[in-house]
C-alpha cells in the first residue's frame, strides 16, 4: 500500500498536476502487480483543509487522478479511500466520498487516543471507534473494508489496559458482522500521542498473538 501524500485539490482540478499523475500511473502499470493506493488519507482533518479544499474539490481531484490512471491502463492500482474513523459520526467523512465507481476499498484510521494532548477522550474500544465506518460500509456492500492504521496509547494508570485493548481487537474482526474487514495494520509510531508498543511487553505479546492467529495469516 502506498500512502500518497497530497497536494492541492484545486491544483489537481485545474490540470496542473496531470503530467506528474500520468507518470505515476505509468510507473504503477509497469510494476505489473496489484498496488493499493491511499491518496490523501484523513482528508477531512482540519489541518488538511488547505490542501483538501471543499468536499467537491476533493472529490473532483480524486476522480481526475483515477481517470488518468484508467487512461494509462494502470488498472493494477486499487484505490483506498481513508478518512479518520472519528469523522463518520458527524457525516463529514461521507461528504468527501468520491463514489463507488472510483473506490475499491473503504478504510478508516482508528485510534484510541485516550488522554493525549488535544484529545482527552474516554478509553474507547476499537469496535466503538469503527462503528461509523462500519455503518457506512453496510450501505456500500460491494466495497472491500480495511483499517490501514489502528492503534492505542497506553493508560498510565493501568499498564495492562492496552494489551487487553489489542486482544479485544483480535477478537473483534473474527466476530459476526465484521467479516468484511479484509486487512488491518497497526500504526507503530513515536509521537506526541505514542502508539508504539516497544517497551510494553504485554502489548507486544498481544500483538504477536494477533499476528500468529491463523485468521489473520489467511
Amino acid at each position: 500500500m502506498i500512502s500518497w501524500a497530497p497536494t492541492s485539490s484545486a491544483a489537481i482540478d485545474q490540470g496542473s498536476q496531470d503530467a506528474w499523475i500520468r507518470s505515476e500511473a505509468d510507473a504503477v502499470r509497469a510494476f505489473g502487480a496489484p498496488l493499493f493506493i491511499r491518496w490523501f488519507g484523513e482528508m477531512e482533518a482540519p489541518g488538511n483543509s488547505p490542501n483538501a479544499g471543499t468536499p467537491a474539490q476533493f472529490v473532483a481531484a480524486w476522480q481526475r487522478i483515477y481517470s488518468i490512471f484508467q487512461q494509462e491502463h494502470a488498472t493494477n492500482a486499487m484505490w483506498v479511500w481513508c478518512p479518520d474513523a472519528s469523522a463518520f459520526a458527524s457525516g463529514v467523512a461521507q461528504s468527501f466520498y468520491p463514489g463507488d465507481a472510483y473506490v475499491d476499498w473503504l478504510c478508516a484510521d482508528a485510534y484510541n487516543w485516550f488522554v493525549c494532548p488535544n484529545f482527552n477522550n474516554p478509553w474507547t474500544p476499537l469496535s466503538t471507534i469503527l462503528s461509523g465506518q462500519r455503518t457506512f460500509a453496510l450501505s456500500h456492500p460491494n466495497e472491500e473494508v480495511w483499517v490501514p492504521e489502528f492503534g492505542s496509547v497506553t493508560d498510565p494508570n493501568d499498564p495492562t489496559r492496552r494489551a487487553q485493548w489489542m486482544a479485544d481487537a483480535q477478537a473483534l474482526f473474527k466476530s459476526p458482522g465484521w467479516e468484511r474487514y479484509a486487512g488491518v495494520l497497526y500504526f507503530d509510531i513515536n509521537g506526541t500521542c505514542q502508539t508504539k508498543i516497544d517497551g510494553d511487553a504485554q502489548a507486544v505479546t498481544a500483538f504477536a498473538a494477533m499476528g500468529a492467529d491463523p485468521y489473520y495469516a489467511g
